[in-house]
């Protein structure tokens, strides 16, 4: 069977911040390239994703066009509201919605108040038979996916019984002999749901009441215009029985809070937590009402925009009152009245598993994919959660399982970064074709040696050379040999130099060193050496060998020149007295 898809991923939009990673219960989202992606096969549809993703790149799936297609054709098609339209299009109640439907192209709207009642009846049933195992409520569909999913043990512990939106579907199709039903809701699973093998005979497709606001927009339905519309409200019976969400109010009216029998969950955080321990034996429960969020009013489509900052307490008075206005229109006959003139439907189901196999890493696979992220031992795991998994550990897991890798890492990543910084800093400062520093490299070492010899009063001296007649080697024997020649210069430094000693070449044939604790005359000696080993060396071009000799300056560090451009300037000054007396020779700077 095909993976059901209710959330649609937009590759383009995301930015890589893993807000819907961290916020997926059961990290069913995965990195793909430079994006996210949504395994639905994995997936418990709880909108977590859509809510956290501030750029749109995850949203549920657009069933708009399948409501015009089925609308426009000859059959009937029925809109069935849950109850949370009120709050999400208020302050507009059932005569506006009603009329802008009836526009759309609906023929009638439906409630789903009994529905729930066919449902609390049903679970009446079941509840009363006191059986040992826990009962967990099934009406909310991301308990049911989580379990299916992720808790198949558990199965036969949901209620056996369809949610209130399939049995008012499966009533509306009894009622409307071959209509389309469409069921309009702040709940994401819901999609999901209506295509669920065992049950998709109900609805034929779901929309969010966002989804219905954009075909209002896109139709040029404005509901200020239809107050005065004459429509019957869209609830037609009296709640009685069930609590919303198709609880038996007479079970939880007799159910205490702080029963231990009695387990509430109000988060698939909170859910999920609790499956955990019911499977391990660690709590022991008679019925759990599980939901993923506070309600449907707390739906993901609610919390995505519609609400526009009113609280959840001022959605539900707003609920609440509409509900009595419109009871107050009408007399509402209650759900046991109606009953037994209704069409007999369907009220059970069946669970299956959907459970998937992920195979774990061993420990040593886990430790080999720790060291991809410089993680060797527990104290180099941060477990600060930004990937969107608990621990690195947990990290490492999915990155086996394929989910992510350690591109979603911050402190990986911002190690890498520094690393990256730092060659970039050391590129910048290196001359290409000779490997020595450049000029801006051998600039900013000064700097920080005359400090050092500040702090520690040590010696530092520096020489400047450059290669005598060096443009006419360019002229005679061309570009390639003159960097040939800049190359061997270079050569003979690093083999001729201390470790501690620094190389530059300043540009075109002018090359610098500087030479820490080193005195003025020591570095004369420095200079000379290497004049004389350069005068030695055997430049050979075409079976020729060509002199290269060296004008060198010195200047040496003191109280009075302690300015790098100064200390510069002076070794640079000698130079040309050196190049002035007839090349090939040392000169020291004049003291200050």
């Amino acid at each position: 069977m095909e993976p059901i898809k209710a959330i649609e991923n937009h590759p383009d939009k995301c930015k890589e911040c893993y807000s819907c990673i961290r916020s997926c219960p059961v990290k069913s989202i995965k990195l793909n390239g430079n994006c996210v992606e949504v395994l639905d096969e994995a997936c418990v549809y709880c909108g977590e994703c859509i809510i956290a993703c501030s750029q749109g790149a995850l949203t549920y799936k657009d069933d708009t066009q399948k409501v015009y297609s089925l609308v426009n054709k000859k059959k009937k098609a029925i809109a069935i509201l849950s109850p949370e339209y009120l709050a999400a299009f208020h302050p507009f109640g059932s005569t506006e919605i009603t009329a802008g439907l009836i526009r759309l192209g609906f023929d009638a709207i439906e409630g789903t108040i009994l529905g729930e009642e066919l449902v609390a009846a049903e679970y009446m049933k079941i509840l009363s038979q006191d059986e040992d195992f826990p009962i967990i409520r099934s009406t909310c569909p991301v308990v049911t996916n989580l379990v299916e999913k992720y808790f198949p043990d558990l199965i036969p512990c949901l209620v056996p019984v369809v949610s209130p939106m399939v049995a008012q579907g499966r009533l509306c199709k009894a009622l409307y002999e071959g209509a389309y039903t469409v069921y309009v809701t702040s709940c994401v699973a819901q999609k999901a749901e209506a295509m669920d093998g065992p049950i998709m005979d109900a609805i034929d497709t779901v929309i969010t009441f966002s989804e219905l606001k954009k075909m209002f927009e896109e139709n040029e339905i404005d509901l200020k215009l239809l107050s005065e519309a004459r429509m019957e409200p869209v609830e037609r019976v009296l709640r009685a029985d069930s609590l919303p969400g198709g609880l038996p109010r007479q079970f939880m009216a007799k159910t205490s809070t702080i029963n231990r029998k009695l387990r509430i969950t109000r988060s698939t955080w909170e859910t999920q937590t609790l499956a955990e321990a019911l499977s391990k034996n660690e709590v022991r429960a008679h019925f759990v009402d599980a939901l993923s969020c506070k309600g449907c009013i707390d739906g993901p489509a609610m919390r995505n925009g519609l609400a526009d900052g009113r609280s959840l307490y001022l959605l539900k008075n707003q609920i609440q009152r509409s509900y009595r206005k419109e009871r107050k229109k009408i007399g509402w006959p209650s759900s046991s009245e109606i009953f037994p003139n209704l069409p007999k439907i369907e009220l059970r189901r069946t669970f299956a598993n959907k459970a998937i196999s992920t195979a774990s890493p061993t420990k040593e696979e886990l430790k080999g994919l720790l060291v991809e992220a410089d993680i060797f031992t527990l104290e180099d795991e941060l477990n600060c959660g930004v990937c969107g998994y608990g621990t690195c550990d947990e990290n490492a897991s999915a990155i086996h399982r394929g989910m992510t890798n350690w591109s979603a890492c911050f402190p990986h990543q911002k190690k890498l970064m520094a690393q990256v910084k730092e060659k970039a800093e050391k590129i910048s400062m290196i001359d290409a074709i000779t490997e020595l520093l450049n000029h801006y490299g051998f600039t900013r070492t000064l700097e920080k040696e005359i400090k050092r010899a500040q702090r520690y009063s040590s010696e530092l001296s520096i020489i400047v050379f450059d290669v005598d007649r060096f443009k006419l080697i360019n002229d005679t024997y061309g570009h390639v040999r003159g960097d040939e020649v800049l190359k061997l210069v270079a050569k003979i430094l690093c083999d001729n130099l201390r470790e501690a000693d620094i190389s530059a070449r300043q540009g075109g044939d002018e090359f610098a060193i500087i030479l820490p604790q080193i005195r003025k005359t020591e570095a004369f000696a420095v200079a000379e050496k290497l004049r004389h080993k350069t005068e030695e060396f055997k430049f050979i071009f075409g079976q020729k060998r060509i002199p290269i000799t060296l004008s060198l300056g010195v200047a040496a560090f003191s109280r009075e020149t302690n300015d790098p451009l100064l200390l510069f300037d002076m070794a640079d000054q000698a130079m040309y007295q050196a190049k002035k007396g007839g090349r090939n020779r040392t000169c020291i700077a004049k003291d200050i």
